[in-house]
């Protein structure tokens, strides 16, 4: 199954890498470790750009690359060291397309598919008064996501759809008296 991403937005996903016994989590592969294919419409594309990384040393890591047409994109990474083979199916659509689609996953995230809650900020009461919540394209994406996490470039985390700000305004204990949840720019 392939994931349905805008054009010229960067693909963030992950793989495991794993000890000869096919368990213990390996670490410390760098890019270098890796034979990447990537594919546009069957065709492979050589010399497109990528990158691989471990997440700290958990022995997953992570693969980025930018598609920059529209067209049935695939990434295939080999792994020598345990003769392992990853991919990822993207399917890259253009915007017209994506507005349309962007709407959606955001109607989505608003009833709780996908989300990351955090910068929580709560009164003497334990009664919640601020926090951002992030839109996630996928359950990965929501998985790879970190407390007060950025976007790429300024930071690692996967791209966000949408973040928003909440706020909530009390009027006494367990009882809220404003909800508000902004869009963030």
């Amino acid at each position: 199954m392939s994931r349905e991403l805008p054009v010229n937005v960067q693909v963030v996903d992950q793989f495991p890498v794993f000890e000869l016994d096919g368990y213990t989590p390996h670490s410390g592969l760098v890019q270098a470790d890796f034979d990447v294919q990537i594919f546009r419409d069957g065709v492979e594309q050589i010399g497109h750009a990528f990158t691989i990384a471990e997440i700290g040393t958990t022995g997953q890591y992570r693969f980025t690359f930018t598609p920059a047409t529209t067209a049935f994109w695939l990434a295939v990474v080999s792994i020598p060291y345990n003769r392992e083979v990853w991919g990822g199916a993207y399917d890259i659509v253009d915007e017209s397309t994506t507005t349309l689609y962007e709407m959606v996953r955001r109607a989505l995230g608003l009833i709780h598919e996908n989300i990351y809650i955090d910068e929580t900020v709560y009164d003497q009461n334990s009664q919640l008064e601020t926090a951002r919540v992030r839109l996630f394209s996928s359950a990965a994406d929501v998985d790879l996501a970190t407390d007060g996490g950025l976007p790429p470039p300024g930071g690692t985390d996967p791209q966000h759809i949408a973040a928003y700000q909440v706020i909530t305004v009390w009027e006494g204990v367990n009882r809220y008296k404003v909800f508000k949840q902004k869009l963030e720019p």
